[in-house]
């Protein structure tokens, strides 16, 4: 009997199609077996799953382990090469943050034999004494302020006194653990004052009605109402740039000025102590 090489093809392929309908047909029957058998007898058809699951699930265990073995393995290596890209961008950054390094310390050589070259001097080192106000207290009904900080706890006369809204006063009379503070408002009270951001310089001024006002120095230069008044240097008592309030004009042109210090009661101030 011949066979040709184009029947044992026509073979082959009708097996192939014909292989996957027998297996269907199988499981179809044994889940219908199945069915059967627990309508008949459900507690036989029980005791068939545990000791198919007693059977089954040790087999399943074991297969699974390589491939949970080869998940965690897979894991730790995207871990490790995770870790070397991370590794990579601090090296990086490391490279960036010495390059920034050598500059910084490339300027501050600069910079110190350029303040050697002018005899520079540093600036005042501003220190604070925390104090509690004894006395007086509220701006609007009071000039004067009294303090519980005196010569031993180091304040001075002539000191400015701020709270946390900007500056409040100077120091007028220190005894041993108390201090007088002449506030802004007070019409003995001058300090110098610049605006910002004109810059202009001026006399900062108490005047009765409890609303300091603007002496100009510079009558060539106007100021605008809203520039904001910071305290000036005045020879290393006051510091430069504590905020004391907003300008603002009158319908007489004078310049007053609405203190940031209002906004609160005084209660605790802080001294400030410039060292050199």
């Amino acid at each position: 009997m011949r066979f040709t090489h184009r029947s044992i093809a026509t073979t082959q392929t009708a097996h192939r199609h014909f292989a996957p309908r027998i297996s269907l047909f199988i499981l179809l029957i044994a889940a219908l077996s199945l069915v059967w058998l627990e309508r008949q007898d459900k507690a036989a058809v029980q005791q068939l799953r545990s000791v198919l699951l007693d059977a089954v699930l040790p087999v399943v265990e074991v297969i699974n382990a390589p491939i949970q073995s080869v998940h965690e393995m897979t894991g730790r290596v995207n871990h490790l090469f995770a870790v070397f890209r991370e590794n990579d961008k601090l090296r990086l950054e490391n490279a960036r943050l010495r390059q920034w390094q050598a500059t910084a310390l490339q300027l501050e050589a600069d910079n110190a034999a350029l303040q050697e070259l002018m005899h520079y001097q540093p600036a005042a080192t501003q220190h604070f004494i925390s104090a509690k106000v004894v006395g007086g207290g509220e701006l609007s009904a009071t000039q004067r302020i009294h303090i519980d900080a005196g010569e031993a706890e180091g304040v001075k006369r002539w000191q400015a006194v701020m709270n946390a809204y900007g500056l409040v006063g100077r120091v007028i009379h220190v005894s041993e653990h108390h201090s007088e503070v002449l506030l802004l408002t007070d019409v003995n009270s001058r300090i110098p004052v610049r605006l910002e951001p004109s810059g202009i310089k001026a006399i900062l001024a108490g005047a009765q009605d409890g609303t300091p006002v603007l002496e100009l120095t510079q009558h060539n230069r106007l100021p605008q109402a809203g520039d904001t008044v910071l305290s000036a240097d005045d020879g290393g008592v006051v510091p430069d740039g504590i905020l004391i309030g907003k300008l603002e004009a009158t319908e007489d042109k004078i310049w007053q000025v609405q203190l940031t210090s209002q906004e609160s009661l005084l209660h605790f101030v802080r001294v400030v102590d410039l060292t050199r």
